[in-house]
């Protein structure tokens, strides 16, 4: 075991519910992040959940002081990357259960437009990340005035796109692929990706606050969402972004987005990480057949650099839920500073949300690896 391991390990000594709050709160006090929401499950049951802080930082508006809204499980977090395998992998496997679309066919199929070097990319290559596209598109840099953008610009820029590596000869963890999965998706569904999400999962699974943008701007901004946690200053943008996806490529879509765009509260995404644990099942209703639900857990990326599933990340030395889970774990993070793992054998499922961006990508990178690693070593002990 390596010595950061070992440091884990130490740290974990101690384990019980108010060790888990106090290493969130500790995370406020050190200005990792302003607020944090976080949950365990086991066998379809919350066995705990705890929330710290706030949404913001105090500030002044014009008239007087205005003091930012405490976290609650109900609070809204841009959730990030998470996006992918909780709103674009789960409608994805709902079109293929519909038969809208096959795995393996290939991008030109839906988007003949596509660079010409990426139409034979097969979907599910995009989905694990094996289809050799970039991994951020930067589509802002097409639009130098944040407030005067358009969303067919946009698209055509992803779609100009070419891959900078061959189909299936490594893992490349890419942003610009889940966006073209969210473009074909709305070519199949002709609607809006948040609009198909609220149409295929949100109400299904009565998530009342997991939601994409609820409107796109004149401007082409999407509009802000309430009740959500703010996130980092943004230069391009001039402002700290609240209410508003994060990710600056999702931001030129309206918010509609494969890659990014989905704002959750806690109590949604434990929703969600029980639906994924029992199979796509809610409700004693089958939403998702469980031979197609399981496919976000059955590795496809064998003798690769990374065990990569539909959606997911499979365990290995380097994922976040820490050295003491097993192999058969599986989740994913969000730049944001969120995170959902799962271990399927004992039906067990840990959230963590937090907005440590606030302070800044840069400054919190190293900060936000160590919480979720002693997050989920203190969770392990606990509650497997």
């Amino acid at each position: 075991m390596t010595n950061k391991n070992n440091d884990i390990q130490n740290e974990s000594d101690v384990v019980s519910e108010d060790s888990l709050k106090f290493l969130l709160e500790e995370a406020v006090a050190r200005n990792l992040c302003t607020g944090a929401a976080a949950a365990v499950g086991l066998e379809g049951k919350t066995l705990w959940s705890y929330c710290v802080g706030t949404t913001g930082t105090k500030k002044k508006d014009a008239q007087d002081e205005v003091w930012p809204a405490t976290i609650t499980p109900d609070t809204r977090f841009d959730v990030a990357s998470l996006t992918k395998p909780l709103s674009t992998a789960l409608l994805t496997l709902k079109a293929f259960q519909a038969g809208a679309l096959k795995l393996d066919d290939p991008v030109e199929k839906f988007l003949p437009e596509m660079h010409w070097k990426a139409r034979t990319i097969p979907l599910i290559a995009l989905l694990t990340h094996t289809g050799g596209m970039p991994a951020i598109p930067a589509l802002h840099r097409y639009f130098p005035n944040p407030t005067h953008l358009d969303r067919n610009v946009a698209l055509s820029k992803l779609l100009s796109i070419e891959p900078e590596s061959p189909i299936g000869q490594r893992v490349q963890y890419s942003c610009t692929g889940y966006m073209l999965v969210g473009a074909i998706l709305e070519r199949i569904s002709g609607m809006l990706v948040g609009e198909l999400f609220r149409q295929e999962i949100a109400e299904p699974l009565n998530l009342p606050h997991a939601t994409f943008a609820q409107r796109i701007s004149d401007t082409g901004e999407p509009a802000p969402l309430k009740d959500t946690v703010e996130t980092e200053f943004c230069p391009w943008r001039r402002k700290r972004v609240h209410g508003q996806v994060h990710d600056e490529s999702a931001y030129c879509l309206g918010g509609h987005s494969g890659n990014a765009g989905l704002f959750l509260s806690l109590k949604d995404a434990m929703i969600l990480g029980n639906f994924i644990l029992q199979e796509g099942a809610h409700d004693g209703k089958q939403v998702l057949k469980p031979e197609i639900s399981r496919l976000l857990q059955h590795e496809f990326t064998f003798g690769l650099e990374e065990r990569r599933t539909i959606g997911f990340k499979l365990h290995d030395d380097d994922t976040a839920d820490g050295p003491l889970w097993p192999a058969q774990a599986f989740g994913h993070t969000g730049f944001t500073g969120t995170s959902i793992f799962f271990e399927p054998q004992r039906h067990l499922v840990a959230i963590l949300f937090t907005n440590r961006v606030y302070y800044g990508r840069d400054e919190t990178a190293d900060a936000i690896v160590a919480l979720r690693k002693a997050f989920h070593t203190k969770v392990w002990r606990l509650f497997s």
